[in-house]
């Protein structure tokens, strides 16, 4: 396991925040979700080193809304610490998995977490990580492998 620098770690916490706040949308948090997955600003969260942040919520929102236009659809939302919870570990296992926000969200099903709060949340992030990998029917040497490869690809076409 990884120890985060204190830039990840801050990065974690300010990804938390984005989507507890979230609750203020008037949209359903897997429509968020979603929408904050495969949005361009976490594409540079995911790129943190070669980005820098305000670390302001706004920005994010309305970088958001610019990309996706008005969270007019769905209503169910997710209790805040539990999106809170969701934003710290997901971000941590992009940078610990070294893949992608849109990667995580296509491969990870997020309601294995979500469903599993009261349980994982006491956890440490390495065994959580384990345990969504064995539910979601992966196997870590092989998904390691997988996004190493996609990686070099993807460095090798830019």
């Amino acid at each position: 396991m990884k120890k985060l620098s204190v830039n990840e770690s801050k990065l974690c916490s300010y990804q938390a925040s984005i989507l507890a706040h979230s609750i203020e949308f008037n949209c359903s948090s897997k429509i968020f979700l979603r929408r904050f997955f495969c949005s361009t600003y976490a594409q540079k969260m995911d790129d943190y080193e070669k980005h820098t942040f305000s670390y302001d919520i706004k920005d994010c929102y309305d970088e958001l809304l610019n990309q996706y236009g008005k969270f007019t659809y769905g209503k169910k939302k997710f209790p805040e610490e539990v999106l809170y919870w969701l934003g710290y570990i997901t971000r941590y296992m992009c940078i610990n998995m070294k893949i992608t926000s849109k990667q995580l969200y296509k491969t990870i099903d997020l309601n294995i977490l979500i469903n599993n709060y009261e349980t994982y949340h006491t956890q440490n992030e390495e065994w959580i990580i384990d345990r969504v990998l064995e539910n979601s029917k992966i196997d870590k040497e092989s998904f390691d492998k997988i996004v190493k490869a996609k990686n070099i690809l993807t460095r090798l076409w830019l």
